[in-house]
């Protein structure tokens, strides 16, 4: 499949971007780590239009995940990584499987499960942190998964686990957050209003429902 980008896509592309390289910038983030960051998300960018969807969708939760850091007084920097990298792995999953939006077998969701483990891979040895937090994006939700977490993606203190699972957390729910908002219904229509997003994250993320209602309330979400 081509990389072709709609002309409105490409206007939201170099819109995110910007959007990203601000908060990078807010950041401090040093050229050379910078220019790292941004080849490890090139696949997603470049491979093909499938990959570029959710290279969008990357950006859109590290930006939300850099307002969610100043909100709550977390480390900012670790959750703009984990939301712009969460999904590098998907540039691994076969065309055949991404473009599926009805159908789905067993096998399709095993193999679209496997872009965690992927993503972990990939960023193994450069930001291994970062990796370890992304391993638990889709751990929360019912039926989550990995359900088996490599060996060595835990070996931290108890300290530094504790962040790795609260940092995980709120990838998850950005993640979630982003994905109501691309969500489409069988005829192709946005299907979701926002009450209906709004109602859906509290029934999803009964564990953080708290924090949801203050995100609102600070329209961090949207309502």
């Amino acid at each position: 499949m081509e990389n072709v980008i709609e002309p409105r896509e490409r206007v939201e592309t170099l819109q995110l971007e910007r959007e990203f390289g601000d908060v990078l910038e807010s950041l401090d983030v040093a050229m050379d780590e910078s220019e790292v960051l941004i080849s490890l998300m090139a696949p997603l960018r470049q491979k093909n239009s499938l990959t570029h969807s959710h290279y969008l969708h990357s950006l859109r939760v590290a930006v939300l995940l850099g307002s969610i850091g100043d909100f709550l007084g977390f480390g900012k920097k670790a959750l703009v990584y984990a939301g712009a990298m969460h999904d590098v792995g998907k540039a691994q999953i076969p065309v055949s499987t991404l473009a599926k939006t009805t159908d789905w077998t067993p096998k399709d969701f095993e193999v679209m499960k496997g872009h965690v483990l992927q993503s972990y891979r990939t960023l193994h040895g450069c930001f291994n942190f970062i990796g370890s937090v992304i391993l638990w994006h889709h751990r929360f939700q019912a039926n989550g998964y990995p359900l088996r977490l490599p060996s060595n993606s835990f070996n931290y203190p108890r300290k530094t686990k504790d962040l790795i699972l609260k940092y995980g957390r709120m990838v998850a729910l950005a993640d979630c957050y982003d994905a109501m908002h691309r969500k489409k219904d069988r005829h192709g229509i946005d299907g979701l209003t926002s009450d209906k997003i709004k109602e859906n994250m509290l029934r999803i993320n009964p564990d953080v429902s708290n924090l949801i209602v203050d995100l609102y309330g600070a329209g961090i979400f949207k309502a």
